[in-house]
């Protein structure tokens, strides 16, 4: 009698391959076989000493005891955050977990946490280091301060003698737990990005390099948590530069809510939408005078005043006269569109 496999069945059937793969001599999902190191690759960035959130999970017996509270979010898709919906466009850096992840986690805590096998006491977990990309040309350091205001603004001088190109570039928060996003700005306007914790470094597609003029100055707009006790932040920018003048220069188009017509012909580098309506969604697609659409990013439950920066895993080529529609029942929606000329 053969057996025939649906599509569903393969993508059960290889769920619970990868599970198994990662449980114990006994079948049990544990804190040694799998479940420590989706810890250190998908949540520690935030949940540990240096980072964001409230819930340290860096050590076993911490992220045993949270076991039930982790079980529900990864089940409720709230954690790790995301807030692009699947299948609407291709991002970098998407943290989101797999179907077997989460039955991973919530078999581990429906088994009651197990720690597994393991030699001696177990490390502190910590997230992988990042992909390196030699030491940075320019450390921007910002001064310790105690910030008493929820935003601050900071000028930081580049003392540059000649124009540079920002090919890359990355925040270091100086107290991840204090901060909840930066705006970075080639001063007076020129924008060059945005970050949230547990954010990577900002890298431009090959060709593409954001000028940096020979005594720039550098606007760094940091949002900051409030916190029941005074406390000290000492973040700094790296700056990754070129003195060779690229192929394209990056641009930025506001989108506003509705429906507008591109002026040129362009490659889409990436998005930021934008609320003032707490719980609303927002959508961005994109139709080709060929009528094709392009869809560019489903957010719901989208926060309020919320920096991410959603860069496209490949450029998006948009046609002259293509019509961009932002879509939300908040009417005060908006959307940066970085794009560079196509």
């Amino acid at each position: 009698m053969k057996t025939r496999w649906t599509s569903a069945a393969v993508g059960i059937a290889l769920a619970v391959l990868a599970v198994d793969s990662a449980a114990d001599p006994t079948g049990r999902a544990t804190w040694s076989a799998g479940v420590a190191e989706l810890l250190a690759a998908k949540c520690v960035s935030c949940h540990s000493s240096r980072g964001g959130a409230p819930l340290s999970l860096t050590t076993y017996e911490n992220a045993r005891d949270s076991a039930p509270a982790i079980k529900r979010a990864v089940l409720q898709r709230r954690m790790p955050p995301w807030l692009a919906a699947k299948g609407f466009a291709d991002f970098q850096d998407n943290p989101s977990l797999t179907p077997a992840d989460i039955e991973l986690l919530a078999q581990w805590a429906d088994d009651g946490a197990p720690r597994g096998e393991m030699a001696g006491p177990t490390a502190p977990l910590v997230p992988p280091a990042p992909v390196p990309a030699g030491a940075p040309d320019l450390v921007l350091q910002l001064d310790a301060v105690r910030p008493v205001d929820p935003v601050a603004t900071f000028e930081l001088t580049t003392n540059l003698k000649e124009d540079r190109w920002v090919s890359a570039w990355e925040f270091r928060p100086g107290n991840a737990a204090l901060i909840r996003a930066a705006l970075v700005l080639i001063a007076p306007e020129s924008p060059l990005g945005t970050w949230v914790p547990a954010q990577a470094r900002t890298v431009l597609p090959d060709g593409v390099a954001q000028r940096l003029p020979a005594g720039a100055k550098i606007l760094l707009e940091i949002h900051y948590r409030r916190t029941p006790a005074p406390a000290v932040d000492a973040s700094s920018l790296a700056l990754y530069l070129t003195r060779k003048p690229p192929r394209r220069e990056p641009e930025h188009l506001e989108l506003p809510c509705g429906t507008s017509v591109l002026p040129r012909s362009v490659r889409a580098l990436a998005v930021r939408p934008a609320l003032r309506s707490f719980g609303a969604s927002i959508e961005l697609l994109a139709r080709r005078p060929d009528r094709s659409v392009e869809p560019l990013g489903l957010f719901r439950d989208y926060p309020v005043q919320y920096f991410r920066t959603y860069r496209f895993r490949n450029p998006v080529r948009l046609s002259k006269g293509t019509l961009m529609k932002v879509l939300s029942a908040d009417a005060s929606c908006t959307a940066d569109l970085e794009y560079v000329a196509d």
